[in-house]
């Protein structure tokens, strides 16, 4: 298994388009840091380190998802490796598994990595750590937050629930990617769902645009629309108040559903 897994990674990391941006983020933030700080030398790192995911942070966690994965099964379909592998002993069982460990462990690196780059980056360039056990209300996004957790804490979630968006937007595309014999359909299908949700405004009446906005991975990895208000949805007289646990709930119940629909298509 840990060699599928090794050679798994190494196509992932073939893959020149995801890799060079993925190293050209980091140039771009910091420049980008930079300017922040010399035009507002009395911001606070904290207040530009949690705006990461809502701006450009989940932007490029995104391309580099789609681009990386679109073709992990839907290579081999190109070649026609899809029935020898699958005629081997582990073909129908350890292939398909090593893909998806392969998959998470790459963009587990990559959003670690860009969340180590945003937390130092920002507190080297604001000159320390100043304002992290503010209470989260007290930054300017957040004023309207029910939530009275400290910004450092406020951070370690951002993280977990970022990296958790990422994951449900990996494995949809690897579920496309194990449908389907063009690259160029997965990587459209994917990219439309990612950026639907950056087209449409915050509201809370219930409606198919409401599900788009709010039930589509794009802000589950963007983080803030869960946290800076009350979260509530409405229909006519009808209102109902949305525990954020529901969102958890569903990140998970979407993990699991592509998981075993990769696992059964994958294993035929």
């Amino acid at each position: 298994m840990g060699s599928l897994v090794k050679h798994e990674l190494y196509k992932i990391g073939s893959n020149k388009i995801a890799l060079s941006i993925t190293f050209l983020f980091v140039p771009i933030y910091i420049y980008f840091t930079y300017l922040h700080y010399t035009w507002n030398p009395q911001a606070i790192a904290w207040e530009r380190i949690v705006d990461f995911p809502y701006s450009i942070g989940s932007m490029f966690e995104g391309i580099i998802i789609i681009l990386a994965l679109s073709s992990s099964f839907t290579q081999e379909y190109a070649f026609q490796m899809d029935s020898i592998i699958r005629s081997t002993k582990y073909g129908r069982t350890q292939a398909v598994t090593a893909k998806i460990i392969a998959a998470l462990f790459f963009i587990t690196i990559v959003v670690l990595g860009f969340w180590f780059m945003n937390i130092g980056v920002n507190i080297w360039m604001a000159g320390g750590i100043a304002g992290m056990s503010l209470p989260l209300y007290e930054l300017e996004r957040y004023v309207q937050s029910p939530y009275s957790m400290s910004v450092w804490q406020y951070c370690l979630i951002q993280i977990l629930t970022n990296l958790l968006g990422c994951i449900v937007l990996s494995l949809f595309t690897l579920f496309l990617s194990v449908r389907n014999k063009s690259i160029l359909v997965v990587f459209f299908i994917s990219g439309i769902v990612f950026v639907i949700p950056f087209l449409i405004h915050n509201f809370s009446e219930l409606s198919l645009i409401w599900g788009m906005k709010n039930l589509l991975f794009t802000d589950l990895m963007r983080v803030e629309n869960m946290f800076n208000r009350p979260r509530f949805i409405y229909k006519g007289d009808w209102t109902v108040n949305i525990n954020i646990w529901f969102f958890y709930v569903y990140i998970c119940s979407l993990s699991m559903f592509f998981l075993l629909n990769i696992h059964q298509r994958g294993g035929r």
